[in-house]
């Protein structure tokens, strides 16, 4: 598991081998193993930096989202094949209830919010 990963690397450290960090190579036994996503071992610093720039959402205002709205729709009209990912953080970033909570994030909802007219 995920938390084995950490445990690892802590066990290591209480060892005397500290691992190097993934970004920056130095060895610090305060670093961290990201446990969610790359299993990487960061040092202290790095993984602040990672961690702050990991988490942040940004929101664009309504004039940008209607430009980018437009080039999609262009883009998708243009195309052969359309494939989109979408799955865990892509609804509750955009507003949309997720299925643990049941509660609306972000954004307000309400009918054809997510629908554009032809």
């Amino acid at each position: 598991s995920c938390r084995g990963c950490e445990e690892a690397a802590r066990l290591q450290i209480s060892r005397g081998n500290i691992p190097r960090c993934t970004q920056c190579g130095l060895r610090d036994a305060g670093g961290r193993v990201d446990e969610r996503q790359t299993r990487n071992f960061y040092c202290s610093k790095c993984w602040a930096a990672y961690e702050g720039d990991r988490l942040v959402e940004y929101f664009d205002s309504a004039p940008e989202i209607d430009a980018k709205c437009l080039q999609l729709a262009e883009m998708i009209a243009s195309a052969r094949y359309v494939i989109a990912f979408t799955g865990a953080g892509v609804s509750t970033g955009a507003g949309i209830a997720d299925f643990r909570s049941g509660r609306n994030t972000v954004l307000p909802t309400g009918p054809g919010l997510w629908e554009r007219p032809k």
